[in-house]
């Protein structure tokens, strides 16, 4: 993922409604008013979406899907809707009282339209906050209550980031480096955002403070109390992709060998740090360079390469830095199988 809103702003391909033969009900998700489900392949058995939706008076439904591809729909459904089947036309999406966006949209029946391209604002923020979103699709103009998407998005999130972890390994070697990817890596920092519980907000590309622009995803902890006080701590997810020699040892030196190299001022301090609650695959390392103190935390994934979650503040806030970390490291122990 280049950003939260360019990763989740992608064309997605038939996945839920009129799919019946090629994609299975799983197992229910519910999220207070949100209901929906999770689908599998019905030849493979392999994951196929994780959905969530509103049903509305008068027959209006919304669905929010996050496929396994991770390019993410808003299909709505409505009698009133008078479409060809397969027929793709251009939507309208407002997300509360940001401007109107527009976006492609294809004809699943003659009532239901899947809405990619303008379907989740602004940045992720826009939607994780969102209130109410208004749909304008041939034969219906309406503005529907969403109350309940901020729980139940994060709720889709890490639905979909236990079952892609599920899915089979390729037959020979790693999967490419593809976008599907790095959007997972990003996802997965948002998720841990998410069940850490405090308060945080979402920096889109050009939102972000000077020097944060190589993060798949950026977020912050803004006045995050601790044992020394409050502080702004930074949030990041990086994707490091396969390499030779790639187990923990390794990157663990390779990593320390470029802390050596970015910190030759004679700042650096740094240390081996505990990795996931229960994971051994899992380490951490913990550092003060150059007017910042930042810990990083690795994963491996099951198909090769390492997902890479740090945070960061100023020196003089590390212990609130620490606590936050462990909270960080029990999220993620507890989010990814």
């Amino acid at each position: 993922m280049v950003s939260p809103r360019a990763a989740l702003l992608l064309a997605l391909p038939l996945l839920l409604a009129g799919a019946a033969a090629e994609a299975g009900f799983s197992s229910r998700l519910q999220q207070g008013n949100w209901n929906g489900g999770v689908w599998m392949d019905d030849k493979t058995g392999e994951f196929r979406n994780c959905g969530l939706g509103l049903k509305f008076a008068g027959g209006t439904e919304i669905t929010l899907v996050f496929p396994a591809n991770l390019n993410v729909a808003l299909i709505v459904s409505d009698p009133r809707i008078a479409v060809t089947p397969q027929q793709r036309f251009e939507a309208t999406v407002k997300i509360d009282e940001a401007p109107e966006r527009k976006g492609s949209a294809l004809a699943l029946t003659a009532t239901m339209a899947q809405i990619v391209g303008a379907t989740l604002g602004a940045d992720y923020d826009a939607l994780r906050g969102a209130k109410r979103i208004g749909v304008a699709v041939p034969g219906l103009a309406t503005t529907l209550d969403v109350s309940g998407l901020d729980k139940a998005l994060p709720r889709l999130l890490e639905c979909v980031i236990l079952e892609r972890a599920k899915m089979k390994p390729p037959a020979a070697g790693p999967s490419p480096v593809d976008e599907a990817i790095t959007t997972e890596a990003g996802l997965i920092g948002l998720a841990a955002a998410e069940k850490v519980g405090a308060p945080y907000i979402v920096f889109a590309n050009g939102k972000r403070p000077p020097g944060f622009d190589r993060p798949i995803t950026l977020w912050g902890h803004p006045g995050a109390p601790g044992p020394d006080g409050p502080a702004n701590i930074m949030g990041m997810t990086f994707w490091n992709p396969p390499q030779q020699n790639d187990g923990a040892e390794a990157r663990r030196e390779a990593r320390k060998a470029l802390l050596r190299q970015a910190c030759a001022d004679g700042s650096l301090q740094i240390a081996d740090l505990p990795g996931l609650d229960g994971r051994a695959d899992t380490f951490g390392i913990g550092f003060s360079c150059q007017n910042k103190y930042e810990e990083v935390y690795y994963v491996p994934r099951r198909r090769g390469g390492w997902y890479e979650i740090g945070l960061n503040s100023p020196p003089g806030k590390r212990k609130t830095l620490e606590a936050v970390g462990a909270r960080y490291r029990a999220a993620l122990a507890a989010m990814l199988p």
